[in-house]
């Protein structure tokens, strides 16, 4: 368990590693992942054998992938002024190393929701003009940590 002092180091690394790759300032982030990584009967419970056949974790994936427009499984969402960004990150020993913008929407016209999901986590639906569907995201604060609170009240602003 990090202190509250290095809790805010780390997060004040992210944001910066964040803020070079999205070349503006970030108001908020939050980690998310493809829809059903996090819920009841997610990709991770059925790797440890808690949720049906070998094919299962596999479809799963694939529904995610599907429903989160082929995003990677785990994602820093990102909000800049003027834009929502997917950011892909790898975790090691430095922690949470941002690595690339792996998506990216237009704030302006990018429509978004935020509804209650399994075990208390919000799904964040992002929707663009001509686009058909919306993609979705859950978020990862299993935990209820509260690490994505500033980012889920901005998307609901």
């Amino acid at each position: 368990m990090l202190s509250d002092e290095g809790r805010e180091r780390l997060e004040a690394e992210i944001r910066a590693d964040v803020e070079a790759l999205a070349d503006e300032d970030v108001l908020a982030f939050g980690f998310f992942g493809q829809a059903g990584l996090y819920g009841g009967g997610s990709t991770f419970a059925m790797r440890e054998g808690h949720g049906g056949g070998p094919l299962k974790p596999v479809l799963r994936s694939l529904l995610g992938r599907a429903r989160g427009g082929g995003l990677p499984l785990q994602v820093l969402l990102a909000l800049t002024p003027t834009r929502i960004l997917a950011v892909a990150y790898e975790t090691g020993g430095r922690g949470v190393s941002p690595t690339k913008v792996f998506r990216s929407w237009d704030r302006s016209v990018t429509t978004v929701a935020v509804e209650e999901g399994d075990r208390g986590l919000p799904h964040i639906f992002l929707s663009r003009p001509g686009e058909d569907g919306r993609e979705r995201l859950d978020s990862a604060d299993v935990q209820h940590t509260g690490v994505n609170d500033e980012v889920l009240a901005l998307l609901r602003a």
